[in-house]
């Protein structure tokens, strides 16, 4: 198969719009991970969680254990 000029046109115009939302992407990835482990954002948060642990070889069949969690974090004043 051979590809033509115009096709390689089409190609490169493509990498070079792709480039840069690349990098604003990496930049505004980078942004939220700062103020994701900033202890003083000012940020609400919402997370569930299971823990779960089997049973354990010596312990009864029904001897496990399945544990959830939710959790809310809200701001409750600036600064």
């Amino acid at each position: 198969m051979r590809t033509t000029i115009k096709q390689i046109i089409i190609m490169l115009l493509l990498i070079l719009w792709e480039v840069p939302q690349l990098t604003a992407q990496e930049h505004n990835d980078a942004q939220s991970d700062a103020q994701a482990n900033n202890p003083l954002a000012n940020m609400t948060a919402f997370n569930i969680q299971n823990y779960y642990t089997s049973k354990l070889t010596s312990a009864p069949a029904d001897a496990y254990m399945n544990t959830g969690w939710l959790r809310f974090a809200k701001p409750f004043a600036k600064g």
